[in-house]
């Protein structure tokens, strides 16, 4: 999993595969277009900030990638963080340890 950003050859790289290829990144911080799907989901869900995808080769676009959505996060109407799209219970645990309280 990474933290996707501008640089083509990290679209390259992923596209097309599935986990653990998957990426997560801020919605207004990539250079491939996200999916005419994606696009829909990401306008649905106004509070959305950050992603959870995969990458596609595409002839769609001139960038020639694009980004499809596993799951959209941001934050609910309590302002905690929440899953807006997509099945929470499928969201990879990146660390299990409990924070300190």
């Amino acid at each position: 999993m990474i933290c996707a950003g501008p640089d083509r050859a990290v679209y390259r790289f992923y596209a097309g595969k599935k986990a653990p290829y998957d990426i997560y990144g801020f919605i207004s911080g990539q250079a491939a277009p996200f999916s005419k799907k994606a696009k829909e989901l990401i306008a649905k869900h106004k509070a959305a900030r950050m992603f959870h995808g995969l990458i596609r080769a595409t002839r769609d676009n001139a960038f020639g990638y694009e980004i499809d959505l596993l799951h959209l996060f941001g934050q609910d109407q309590q302002g905690r963080g929440a899953v807006l799209h997509g099945d929470e219970n499928t969201v990879p645990l990146l660390d299990t340890k409990k924070p300190p309280k």
